[in-house]
């Protein structure tokens, strides 16, 4: 039965997109047309209307007639919710993630299906992404992939993981959902759980996938209140996996460093006791985070000073990215 089973999935998997949806009336309609311009058609599109209060479910009326297209409401809840709510609804093999102002090209789920039948029941397969349409490789019709052995080592210097790029066997998401209590790092909370195990990660190096930055979107991503972030939780969330791996500890510490520069200004203090509780800590970083605090300090024009700050800490963080083999961690 392994066997019939494994064969249905490798040759003709069905993959359920999950797209979580709130307010984005202007991408939803170029999102979803993505999905349902792929090659590859043996899908489920499910859309989670996160209780949107603008047109976004009028902008794609016309698409929800397609048969393989399921539109779930509910109350609004967060994008952890709604993704939550989709992969709970996800009938296929395996599940892939699509944010409402993204899209995919033509090939993309074309390709992910490809290794599927290339290798035995892949738990994790991503794919480079680009913000700039002009870089992404739509025309590729076999894209390179490699696997990756060591997550973590490798997710010092790259995620590798968006929420827009990767599809996960179904049965593994299902077991790793969104923390709710996350409000900024929830999807990198999600890599990391689905990587602590034996999962096989696969990973496409051409761009497929198209990440949309833009003005409103960054004042989404704006501070979040810190006891609500990944980063003021990792030494409890992570305990236990982290006494087990190093590149895991080391791959925590940097995604703190990466992420806590702003936090830092405003919070020194409580910034200061997360660094602590880090069961590795790295020291060049930390005289980057405090000489960016007290130049901001000296200098009278503030937002000159934050930018100041960014760049010491960038050049001390990719000095940091050139020498993770070298022991600075203590």
């Amino acid at each position: 039965m392994a066997e019939i089973t494994f064969a249905y999935m490798t040759q003709n998997p069905l993959i359920s997109v999950v797209i979580p949806l709130y307010n984005q009336e202007k991408y939803i309609a170029e999102s979803v047309n993505s999905v349902l311009a792929q090659t590859y058609t043996h899908f489920q599109l499910i859309i989670v209307d996160d209780g949107s209060t603008d047109a976004s479910l009028q902008a794609i009326a016309m698409q929800q007639a397609d048969a393989r297209v399921q539109i779930h409401r509910q109350a609004n809840a967060g994008v952890s919710a709604a993704r939550n709510a989709g992969i709970a609804l996800a009938q296929g093999a395996y599940t892939a993630l699509l944010d409402a102002d993204d899209y995919w090209c033509p090939n993309y789920l074309q390709s992910i299906v490809h290794i599927i039948q290339s290798h035995e029941s892949p738990e994790i397969i991503a794919c480079r992404y680009a913000s700039k349409a002009e870089h992404l490789k739509c025309e590729t019709t076999s894209p390179n992939y490699l696997p990756v052995q060591d997550y973590f080592t490798v997710a010092m210097r790259n995620t590798l993981l968006s929420a827009s790029s990767v599809i996960v066997l179904t049965s593994h998401l299902k077991q790793h959902l969104f923390d709710n209590t996350i409000r900024m790092g929830e999807d990198t909370d999600v890599w990391f759980r689905l990587n602590m195990g034996t999962a096989r990660l696969f990973y496409i190096t051409e761009p497929l996938v198209y990440y949309r930055m833009y003005k409103d979107h960054v004042q989404q991503l704006s501070l979040r209140p810190l006891e609500c972030t990944l980063m003021a939780q990792t030494t409890e969330k992570y305990a236990t996996e982290m006494q087990r791996d190093q590149s895991l500890i080391k791959a925590v510490s940097l995604h703190n460093y990466n992420n806590l520069v702003p936090y830092y200004l405003q919070n020194r203090a409580a910034v200061e006791e997360i660094f602590k509780a880090m069961p590795y800590r790295n020291l060049w970083l930390e005289w980057a985070y405090r000489s960016g605090y007290f130049l901001e300090k000296v200098f009278p024009n503030k937002n000159f000073a934050r930018r100041l700050v960014g760049y010491t800490y960038k050049i001390v963080a990719l000095w940091h990215t050139r020498a993770t083999d070298k022991n600075i961690y203590r």
